[in-house]
């Protein structure tokens, strides 16, 4: 794993900046809205912050066409374009409209990505520690989303720290970029295209010349069922399909349980309980959040992943109905406060749990 982890590690970074972009607007929209001239409105508030999803919505749909035709690394440098040019757009921005495109453009480069990093190291890791290495992209999102929170407590005195923080996201797409330059191909992808030879190189480069033999045949395997046609009829007959595709609607379902929320406006929850320093109690919820997904990738091979999963979205329910009641009905302030951090981090803590188990044994949901 010692000389696969620099390729995996400079992919994941990729989730390192979907995390900041999650993270980047919590604190600061209320400035941000007060700059460019739509402050009080909720809707266009919440439009800024969430845009970049709706970005990412069509940049998935078209990551498997550009992978197929210019393979994982290739694909990674590119995307990092409307990465950098969207959060410079957002970090000079003058406009609501300026906003919009730097957001809308950072979510179609977050989309492609984060369809493409899965299956980049799920097809570069070994076997044996394709799970512990694919929980790196879950452990990249939530460490950006720790970066843009700490980032972002200046902003509390600063009312034009934003544009620090929306410059910052342009960094980490410049690393994507030079460091994919040195990272090796998808063996698979190169098996798919005809480069056996060089898929070969690149397995025994990072797997051993004792693996390469087994590695390339069951590559070659794969590679010739990979255009075969399946119906919808099929994918719901046959018993290992379904157990897929139920996975895979995790990742749907979990987008409605409400995560987003708490990740995007936890700072204005904090508030509007009375908790001065909103930002600041933020970062603890990524602080919880990148906690979870530790102990998520220790407990999955223990504890098993059904059960995991089951326990925290019951958890989940709880949590989210701890926040609802704290900042719905009239509550002495102390157990208000109580109530609402309570639900807030244990609702950062519980899809940690899912998520990781998703990130690092689920990237063939992300390939159907």
């Amino acid at each position: 794993w010692v000389r696969v982890f620099p390729h995996v590690l400079t992919a994941s970074m990729a989730n390192f900046l979907f995390g900041y972009h999650i993270g980047v607007m919590n604190g600061p929209i209320e400035d941000i809205a007060r700059e460019l001239g739509f402050q009080g409105n909720p809707f266009l508030q919440g439009l800024v912050v969430s845009i970049f999803i709706v970005g990412a919505f069509f940049g998935s749909l078209g990551s498997s066409a550009l992978v197929d035709y210019l393979g994982c690394k290739r694909t990674l440098q590119i995307d990092s374009i409307p990465l950098i040019l969207g959060a410079f757009i957002s970090a000079q921005a003058h406009s609501l409209d300026e906003m919009l495109l730097g957001r809308f453009l950072v979510g179609i480069g977050i989309g492609v990505n984060t369809v493409l990093v899965p299956i980049y190291i799920s097809e570069v890791a070994p076997t044996k520690y394709r799970g512990t290495l694919g929980t790196l992209c879950q452990i990249g999102t939530c460490l950006g989303i720790i970066a843009a929170l700490s980032l972002g407590i200046p902003s509390e005195s600063d009312p034009h720290w934003w544009r620090t923080m929306l410059y910052a996201a342009c960094v980490p797409g410049f690393f994507i970029v030079v460091g994919m330059q040195f990272a090796v191909e998808s063996p698979r992808w190169l098996a798919k295209v005809g480069r056996l030879d060089d898929a070969r190189k690149v397995v025994e480069n990072i797997w051993g010349v004792a693996e390469a033999e087994k590695a390339m045949e069951e590559m070659k395997s794969v590679v010739a069922n990979d255009d075969s046609q399946a119906s919808w009829s099929e994918l719901l007959a046959e018993p290992h399909n379904r157990v897929a595709l139920i996975g895979g609607s995790l990742f749907f379902l979990q987008q409605f349980a409400g995560i987003n929320g708490v990740l995007y406006f936890s700072s204005l929850t904090f508030r509007d309980v009375g908790i001065t320093s909103g930002i600041l109690a933020s970062l603890y919820v990524g602080i919880t959040n990148f906690g979870g997904a530790l102990v998520a990738s220790n407990l999955m091979d223990k504890q098993g992943r059904k059960n995991l999963l089951i326990g925290s979205y019951l958890g989940m329910a709880f949590a989210m109905f701890l926040i609802v009641f704290s900042i719905s009905f009239p509550l002495d302030e102390g157990v208000g406060h109580t109530l609402s951090v309570t639900g807030t981090l244990l609702y950062a803590l519980l899809p940690s749990f899912s998520l990781a188990y998703s990130s690092s044994h689920g990237p063939q949901q992300f390939k159907m």
